[in-house]
């Protein structure tokens, strides 16, 4: 598929006071410089978010050896941001069960990692950029005790 490195971002015209969001219709997947097969993906999303456990939908025709080429990411919830995206893979939070199903028809492995759990693995990030933005007199503090609410038992 056409790729890209990074996501471009649009504003839509209807809103009076609009936000900007994410717009896939218009942007590519993320191409990575180099393949990874999906076991690996899914080992680099795991160790990345920090969680034992993860879901994955194993696109049609898919094997956990089939190299991954594209992603799409979407935080948070991203079935209908993500919608119609062609990429290798899929991570988000959460998305419904007929959006999953739709992916991996289309051959696109999905991987889902819960709403909140997705968001978090950006704080360090977001707390790194924010200091250099408001300097060292903002003490910017990332919950040690904050957690998904979800758990699998």
């Amino acid at each position: 598929w056409p790729c890209q490195t990074s996501l471009s971002v649009s504003t839509p015209p209807q809103s009076p006071s609009p936000a900007p969001r994410a717009s896939w219709q218009t942007s590519s997947p993320l191409c990575l410089p180099a393949w990874l097969i999906l076991s690996q993906a899914l080992d680099i999303t795991k160790k990345h978010l920090a969680m034992e456990h993860i879901r994955l939908a194993i696109a049609n025709g898919i094997c956990m050896d089939t190299p991954v080429r594209s992603i799409a990411v979407c935080a948070g919830s991203g079935g209908s941001v993500l919608a119609g995206v062609k990429a290798d893979l899929i991570i988000t939070g959460e998305m419904s069960h007929h959006e999953v199903l739709d992916f991996v028809h289309a051959g696109v492995s999905v991987i889902l990692a819960d709403h909140s759990n997705t968001e978090r693995g950006y704080l360090r990030v977001a707390k790194e950029k924010l200091e250099h933005l408001l300097g060292p007199e903002v003490n910017i503090i990332v919950s040690q005790v904050d957690r998904d609410p979800l758990q699998i038992v």
